[in-house]
């Protein structure tokens, strides 16, 4: 649902800039540049459109988009297995094909197209250039569930002082069958958990402080997960979460979750009791 409402904003936004492009008229004399003329000035005003505008029609199934540095319109489609970009001339071109259902897409810094393969549970990156398409990382997938679903954000390559960052044009993988979100690697070469407890995370996103804020799609995921540790953000976080378990405490049940009656709290799988519930790896630093 939640991609279905990307898909028409992005067509939406498309549908109105393409209108806005003025007639052929009469040779008039060039006036004189304006500094400070925004391009929007010379857009006429025209009526809203009483029905969507469509710029591409009859696809098998487009689910994940994205612009890449061209401008072009850049569409995964699950059934299909295909990536395709859809021109600004409005022509359409095929940029690779014969995958297992292609999900998100992401902009690696070094312009290459990366691609969720969901049937795979990998990451694909494909060459903008010649189109190739090679192996970036795959990922485990015992739970017999769907694999992996959106992708990104790459990470910002330097602070608001124009500093290096450490973690620069890493990418954030949301690995959605097992739970756990990772921060790979430009070259898709390491990989560095940094969440985990989650059902099924499929999106994330970075705020304006780089770090990363609550992100999943509320949707199709109980799960949240965070780096801030600011008191009141974490606090608003945990409770959200808890009143979302709550709601879906039968189906995590179902999926090998518990409950603690004395906390009033759904365990994932795998967790330990100490001084409060987390996971296995973290108990054995703390416990």
């Amino acid at each position: 649902m939640v991609k279905r409402l990307r898909w028409w904003i992005v067509v939406g936004f498309l549908a109105i800039t393409s209108a806005c492009q003025s007639t052929p008229t009469a040779p008039s004399p060039t006036p004189s540049p304006s500094p400070s003329a925004s391009p929007l000035a010379a857009c006429p005003a025209i009526p809203a459109p009483t029905a969507p505008q469509f710029l591409l029609q009859n696809q098998p199934a487009p689910d994940d988009l994205a612009f890449d540095s061209h401008g072009r319109l850049l569409i995964s489609d699950i059934t299909a297995g295909t990536v395709s970009a859809l021109n600004p001339d409005g022509s359409v071109e095929r940029i690779a094909g014969g995958l297992s259902a292609p999900e998100g897409i992401v902009l690696a810094a070094d312009g290459r197209i990366l691609i969720a393969e969901q049937g795979r549970n990998r990451i694909v990156a494909i060459d903008a250039q010649t189109h190739a398409v090679t192996q970036w990382r795959t990922f485990p997938n015992r739970t017999g569930q769907d694999g992996i679903d959106g992708i990104g954000p790459v990470l910002p390559a330097k602070d608001s002082l124009g500093n290096l960052l450490p973690t620069g044009d890493n990418v954030i993988v949301p690995d959605s069958p097992n739970g756990v979100v990772w921060r790979v690697s430009a070259d898709g070469k390491s990989a560095t958990q940094i969440a985990s407890g989650m059902v099924r995370p499929v999106g994330a996103a970075v705020d304006r402080n780089s770090t990363l804020p609550p992100a999943a799609d509320p949707f199709e995921d109980e799960g949240y997960f965070y780096e801030n540790e600011i008191a009141d953000i974490r606090e608003r976080i945990v409770q959200k979460l808890h009143a979302m378990r709550r709601r879906e405490r039968p189906q995590l049940i179902a999926r090998g979750w518990s409950y603690d009656e004395s906390w009033d709290r759904e365990i994932p799988p795998g967790w330990v009791k100490g001084p409060d519930w987390r996971p296995k790896e973290d108990s054995d630093r703390h416990y």
